[in-house]
C-alpha cells in the first residue's frame, strides 16, 4: 500500500531562517536569492517557487525518503500557531477523502507549535494573525491583549485538549499521527510549565468560578474529567528522555542552530540544513524502535 506523510506545525517544519536572505545564501550558496519573491527585505514565506525549492531540504521531506514512502506534504507555515497548524491537517485530510483517496496511506506528523501563540482575528487590519506571546514588542493591541485576556495555563490546557481532540479524529480513521513537541516544559510530565498547570487545576478542582480547570459539566449527574497525565500518555509525544529532541540534538551538533553554525552572524535558533537531516534520522530511529518493540 502506498504511504504518504503529512507534516504540520510551525516555522521549525515549516523552514525557518531559509527565508533570511543572508543565511539563505550560507546555506545555499549556489542559488541567487533574487529569483523568489521578496517582502520586507526577507524572501517571501508563500512564494510557491520558494516553498517548492526548500522542500527538499526540511526534516519532514527527508524522513518520508528515509522510510521509503511514496511521498510528504509539508503543510507548516512560519508563526503559525494551535489552530491553523490542525486545521491545515484536517482540511488535508477532508480533502484526501473528497478525491475518493484511502486516509490509512496517510501518515500525520504534528510538531507542537507554543502553545502561548494565540491566533486572533485584528478587526482593524482586517486580518487573521498570530499573536507571539513569547515575544516582547510595544504593540498597543498586544499589550491590551496581555493583560486582560491571556492566560499561560489556560492556553496549555486547551492546547493538550485540541492536539487530544486531532489524535483521537485520526485513531478514528485509522490514521498513524505521530506528535512532536517542540519543548519540554509543555508536553512532560516533569516539565515545568505541565507541573503548573497541574498545580492550578488542583488548586481549582472544585470552584465552580474556575470551571476552565474543574469539571466539565454536561446534562448528566456522573461527570467524567479527563485527567491531563492520561492525556499525555495516550499521546505518546515524541521525546528522547523527556527531553525534546531539538534539545536533545543542540547539545550534540555545532551546526543543528543558525545560531550554532553562524554565531558571529545570527541568533536565529532554526534548524539548519543540518538540523533537518539529522533531527529526520532520530525520527526515524525512535520510530524504528517503536516498530521493533
Amino acid at each position: 500500500m502506498s504511504k504518504y506523510l503529512v507534516a504540520s506545525g510551525c516555522s521549525y517544519t515549516g523552514g525557518g531562517g531559509f527565508n533570511n536572505i543572508e543565511l539563505f545564501q550560507l546555506e545555499c550558496p549556489n542559488i541567487n536569492p533574487n529569483i523568489f519573491k521578496q517582502i520586507y527585505g526577507q524572501i517571501e514565506w508563500n512564494d510557491s517557487q520558494f516553498k517548492k525549492f526548500i522542500e527538499p531540504h526540511l526534516w519532514p521531506y527527508k524522513l518520508a525518503k528515509l522510510l521509503n514512502y511514496n511521498g510528504s506534504y509539508n503543510l507548516a507555515s512560519g508563526g503559525k500557531g494551535i489552530y491553523t497548524s490542525i486545521n491545515t491537517i484536517y482540511h488535508f485530510i477532508f480533502d484526501w477523502q473528497k478525491q475518493g483517496k484511502d486516509v490509512s496511506e496517510l501518515e500525520v506528523w504534528y510538531q507542537i507549535p507554543s502553545y502561548n501563540r494565540i491566533e486572533v482575528y485584528v478587526n482593524e487590519l482586517d486580518k487573521h494573525q498570530c499573536i507571539l506571546t513569547e515575544f516582547e514588542d510595544s504593540d498597543d493591541n498586544k499589550k491590551i491583549f496581555l493583560t486582560k485576556f491571556f492566560d499561560d495555563d489556560y492556553n496549555l490546557l486547551t492546547t493538550i485538549h485540541e492536539v487530544y481532540k486531532l489524535k483521537k479524529y485520526c485513531d478514528s480513521l485509522g490514521i498513524t499521527i505521530n506528535i512532536i513537541p517542540w519543548d519540554d516544559l509543555a508536553f512532560s510530565k516533569i516539565g515545568t510549565d505541565f507541573m503548573k498547570l497541574k498545580s492550578r487545576i488542583s488548586e481549582y478542582s472544585n470552584d465552580i468560578n474556575k470551571s476552565q480547570f474543574s469539571k466539565f459539566w454536561t446534562n448528566i449527574i456522573d461527570v467524567f474529567y479527563y485527567d491531563i497525565d492520561l492525556i499525555i500518555d495516550e499521546l505518546q509525544c515524541i521525546m528522547v528522555d523527556d527531553n525534546s529532541i531539538n534539545n536533545e540534538l543542540e547539545h550534540k551538533f555545532d551546526g543543528f542552530y543558525f545560531e550554532s553554525k553562524y554565531p558571529d552572524i545570527t541568533n536565529d535558533r532554526h534548524m539548519t540544513t543540518i538540523g533537518h537531516s539529522e533531527f529526520a534520522k532520530t525520527l526515524k530511529k525512535i520510530v524504528k524502535k517503536d516498530l521493533e518493540n
